[in-house]
């Protein structure tokens, strides 16, 4: 499923979870150099990666890009909401390994606070 949502140009890192919750969400960090491509031609100038990944119409991108390689998937599998991170992964920072796999126990310790963002709202299994 994760190595789907990669073919997206504007994806460069993903990681879905969701085990023990109502439904699956992602972890997404962009490909930046396509974004700031993508930015450029609608116009949308951003100081920072951290107000890049909030803009309304970035979120709005990534939303689609969500839904369109969600299809293929049952509706139980398939992502509901995620969270764009402003900084890449990398095997220095510690959430990859030497040969580019996900240490999906540090990502989670790192972002926990994004990922728990994702299930604030929800309750007994509506989404």
């Amino acid at each position: 499923m994760e190595n789907r949502f990669k073919e997206s140009v504007y994806i460069e890192q993903l990681m879905v979870a969701g085990e023990s919750r109502n439904f699956p969400s992602a972890l997404i960090t962009p490909a930046w150099d396509a974004l700031a491509h993508w930015c450029k031609q609608e116009g949308i100038v951003v100081g920072s990666n951290a107000d890049l990944v909030r803009h309304p119409k970035v979120v709005q991108l990534y939303q689609s890009e969500v839904d369109r390689y969600n299809t293929g998937f049952g509706q139980w599998e398939q992502v509901k909401r995620f969270a764009l991170l402003p900084i890449s992964w990398g095997i220095d920072s510690g959430e990859l390994t030497a040969t580019m796999k996900l240490k999906r126990k540090v990502i989670m310790e790192k972002y926990k606070a994004d990922y728990e963002a994702l299930y604030a709202d929800v309750s007994s299994g509506q989404i």
